[in-house]
């Protein structure tokens, strides 16, 4: 699923960011041909840090993300050519810097509408609790038409943030951030920030973690299940990137 997250400086006047994000991921799906047209995610934030606007482009790679019965791999050159079509794309807008970036071994998912009642199976190397070498960086995105209810109800929210983090054995904190525009109500973004590739967690342990913080989501603004509400993991650093500007 790449996630298209459009950088404006402070105050920045741009009519129709969506449209940009858009462009942006159209080019995405069709450079490193990602088959689904839907899966995709866009944000929009105001950052006071810079001067220009900048678009950032993420998606996973390394396993069968698009169940497509082969990893998902697409090569330094299908990276460099699809960025330099996405600068092409969004240049016009303004846009003064691309980054497009690949996340190995990343999970993601969309919380279906329906709770899940089969209980989870622990892996072997969770037996004794999820233990992460190096930071844990938690991110809760909240689009505007929720910031009501997460007022509303702040203790329960709170314990939300509070229950993600206690999930895992390490150094980490919960950010919570509020684009001027997201096209989902709730992301959960977990990075493990610092794992090297031979503490890196299996396909089958990222899953646990992402159906434990799914569970986690039950109580406050995101027990209700028709907000749209998505969680991506990552560990270690982009495998992958390139930028043009």
């Amino acid at each position: 699923m790449p996630i298209c997250e459009l950088r404006l400086p402070n105050n920045y006047q741009l009519e129709n960011g969506k449209k940009v994000c858009d462009v942006a991921l159209d080019a995405t799906l069709k450079g490193l041909g990602i088959p689904n047209p839907d899966d995709r995610e866009y944000r929009i934030k105001s950052l006071d840090s810079l001067t220009d606007p900048e678009l950032q482009v993420s998606f996973g790679f390394g396993t069968d993300q698009y169940n497509q019965g082969r990893a998902f791999d697409p090569s330094s050159e299908e990276m460099k050519d699809t960025c330099e079509d996405i600068f092409g794309e969004v240049e016009q807008f303004g846009v003064k810097r691309v980054i497009l970036d690949g996340w190995k071994g990343a999970t993601f998912m969309t919380r279906s509408l329906e709770k899940r009642n089969e209980e989870l199976v622990i892996p072997e190397r969770f037996k004794d609790g999820i233990e992460v070498k190096g930071d844990i960086a938690i991110r809760m995105v909240f689009s505007s038409s929720v910031l009501e209810s997460l007022r509303l109800d702040l203790k329960n929210n709170e314990e939300v943030f509070k229950e993600i983090l206690e999930i895992f054995e390490g150094e980490g904190g919960v950010e919570l951030q509020f684009p001027l525009e997201a096209e989902t109500e709730i992301g959960v973004e977990v990075d493990f920030c610092d794992v090297e590739d031979k503490n890196n967690f299996s396909k089958i342990e990222m899953d646990y973690i992402m159906h434990r913080i799914e569970n986690c989501l039950d109580i406050g603004v995101a027990s209700d299940r028709t907000k749209n509400t998505t969680i991506w993991i990552r560990q270690g650093g982009p495998g992958k990137f390139t930028e043009k500007c």
